[in-house]
């Protein structure tokens, strides 16, 4: 009786666990998609237009876009 017990505390930790890493990782990647799109929402208004600035701040918001990504991704080694 005892080992069963143990064995079902084990799983309700494991499963609390799990539960508590994909709510937190939800959490990250809705954050990461409301600052990658008003990041990019900027980058275009700041443009005004010049291509040569829209190359350069479209490329800051892709390096957000990126490291953000790579956060999430952190979700699934740990």
């Amino acid at each position: 009786m005892r080992s069963l017990t143990r064995a079902q505390n084990a799983e309700i930790a494991r499963g609390s666990v799990v539960a508590s890493r994909v709510h937190s990782a939800g959490m990250v990647t809705a954050a990461a998609m409301q600052m990658t799109g008003m990041i990019s929402r900027e980058a275009q208004f700041l443009a005004d237009g010049d291509p040569g600035a829209a190359a350069r701040l479209n490329h800051l918001a892709d390096c957000y876009a990126e490291y953000a990504a790579w956060e999430i991704r952190q979700y699934r080694n740990g």
